[in-house]
């Protein structure tokens, strides 16, 4: 089964929204401080959690709970609790109000470039995902990196900034010094290094924003 959740710090009220397909261990893995978003806090406890029997319905709506609506339904939804413990504030795990994604660029020694197939589609895209309304970019970036990857970036630089038709900005950066072991997630089907030319089906305008990014 997959797992969509909604966890709240002990100490200080700070949420996060996630996904997996064992909840149990993911929770165990917060409280360990294997993830990067959450390891600052002392402790975690579950607060909501819906189920799907399908990944990428999981996925979606993974997405849709980390956006403002996502927060009206979840305030309404936990009306109860959230006057329980006197916190109505949709500041803490609210999206921003222009959606802000961040991809990164990770070449190799041969100058082939780090790639996720994605498990929706099949295509191939750079490592990111959406900034969270708690942390900047440069965070989001590391965070994406290593949750999609196993990779930690030590050393990057900002290198392209576009805004979509659907009035997303999206941030590309290029990795100038990386650490760990390589290894997939559950939002991809393979991970590995490709050469540029040698992609058959790129995710959305990543092909484009890699060639502005290295000058291509």
């Amino acid at each position: 089964m997959h797992h969509v959740y909604l966890i709240e710090a002990e100490n200080n009220g700070k949420r996060y929204i996630g996904y997996t397909t064992d909840l149990k261990q993911r929770l165990a893995d917060h409280n360990r401080h294997k993830n990067v978003s959450t390891r600052r806090e002392l402790e975690w406890k579950l607060i909501y959690c819906e189920t799907y029997v399908n990944k990428m319905d999981a996925l979606g709506r993974e997405k849709f709970l980390k956006s403002g609506s996502g927060w009206r339904f979840l305030k309404k939804q936990l009306q109860h609790y959230l006057e329980q413990t006197n916190d109505q504030s949709p500041s803490v795990i609210n999206s921003p109000s222009v959606p802000l994604g961040v991809d990164i660029i990770v070449q190799n020694t041969k100058g082939k470039i780090l790639l996720t197939k994605r498990a929706d589609d099949g295509s191939w895209s750079l490592p990111g995902g959406w900034v969270e309304a708690t942390e900047t970019a440069d965070e989001a970036v590391k965070r994406e990196l290593y949750e999609e990857t196993g990779l930690s970036v030590t050393a990057f630089k900002l290198a392209d900034v576009c805004v979509r038709q659907t009035g997303t900005v999206h941030m590309t950066y290029v990795a100038t010094q990386v650490s760990g072991d390589l290894r997939g997630s559950d939002e991809s089907t393979d991970v590995q290094y490709i050469s540029f030319s040698d992609v058959e089906k790129w995710h959305a305008d990543h092909q484009e924003r890699i060639r502005r990014a290295l000058g291509l």
